[in-house]
């Protein structure tokens, strides 16, 4: 059973090596948010992975609430990552994402519990699935 806070959203990446692509990642999303105080990020690593220690200078720096949890390397990413990190989680909202992902749209949390609310007006069992429109990828 998950916990529940005043957290509006909690944002679940899975990484491995690619700190860097994480803290852009990060980020954005707390760049772009209207209720930055109402932002986790749950960040779930392979137990191995080193190059994390980098990724605990970014945390020090910054104001984000990130949340690091740690799990045994598997081919199933989001049965095993992305699910364990929800598990994790404390926000009303679970949003799932890739380490590459960036948020491009301003105030996208507003926009995003504005469009999940009208959709579960009647919906007792409050579950929704949204996918992104990843469409705004930026070449190299």
């Amino acid at each position: 059973m998950r916990i529940s806070t005043s957290t509006l959203f909690s944002i679940v990446i899975h990484t491995r090596n690619r700190v860097e692509l994480l803290t852009q990642s990060i980020s954005s999303f707390y760049k772009r948010a209207k209720y930055k105080a109402n932002l986790e990020f749950i960040i779930v690593i392979d137990f191995d992975d080193v190059s994390m220690r980098n990724f605990f200078d970014f945390v020090s720096r910054n104001p984000y609430n990130i949340i690091l949890v740690t799990k045994k390397r598997s081919n199933f990413l989001v049965r095993d990552f992305q699910n364990y990190g929800g598990q994790c989680s404390t926000g009303k909202y679970i949003f799932g994402v890739n380490d590459e992902c960036i948020m491009t749209t301003w105030n996208w949390d507003q926009i995003l519990m504005d469009k999940i609310e009208d959709f579960l007006k009647d919906k007792p069992d409050r579950l929704v699935y949204t996918v992104i429109d990843d469409g705004g990828h930026y070449p190299d």
